[in-house]
């Protein structure tokens, strides 16, 4: 276990890929919120997680940017007591965080794409309206990500708001179809659901 098999000086040194495949533990797909990379786990061959990577983000612009952000490791037992939290030094420079809030922007796009795309497949088992609206959002992700090419592109490389705006103001018929369909259905999170246009804008901005 980690907390008795080594001090907490080493495991401060002990680059965490290393340490986990020392312990054979397994390694969790990063979950991301937003865009960014919110948390990993390590997990024993019990999946009990023994070390949780996470950040935080401090935002700004209404929350569309990262101002700052911290790294944290954390070293569980396997009775989910945290022994151990260390913050992981990280650069705070300006050409850090604008690499960093260009990463995150490329993230929500792939993620609006990918979530879209991810509709076809789960449409099938659903009954009307979500089939035809998971079909229609699913085979229309593609036109709509073509018709705001040029948006897209200079949001994910400079940050603009043009993209925002864009969707915001739209006027043609036909991609305000696609912009106007339900493609999630109520929850917890968004009780009135959300349509295209309402996820793309959550993703943008929050």
């Amino acid at each position: 276990m980690l907390y008795s098999n080594y001090h907490t000086d080493e495991l401060k040194r002990i680059p965490i890929k290393l340490l986990a495949s020392a312990e054979g533990l397994s390694r969790d797909p990063w979950s991301f919120n937003r865009g960014g990379k919110t948390e990993r786990c390590y997990k024993d061959q019990n999946g009990n997680p023994l070390i949780r990577v996470y950040y935080n983000y401090v935002y700004k612009n209404g929350a569309r940017d990262v101002e700052s952000f911290q790294e944290f490791i954390e070293f569980k037992k396997t009775s989910g007591e945290v022994f151990l939290t260390i913050e992981v030094p990280n650069s705070q420079s300006s050409k850090t965080i604008n690499d960093l809030n260009r990463v995150i922007r490329q993230g929500k796009i792939d993620y609006l794409e990918t979530t879209a795309k991810a509709l076809g497949e789960l449409a099938p088992t659903e009954s009307e309206p979500w089939k035809t609206n998971y079909e229609t959002v699913s085979n229309s992700i593609g036109t709509l990500f073509d018709y705001y090419k040029a948006q897209i592109d200079e949001y994910i490389s400079r940050g603009t708001m043009y993209l925002e705006t864009s969707v915001e103001s739209e006027i043609d018929q036909s991609i305000l179809d696609i912009l106007n369909t339900d493609a999630r259905k109520p929850d917890a999170d968004f009780p009135s659901g959300l349509t295209v246009k309402e996820s793309i804008l959550y993703q943008l901005r929050g």
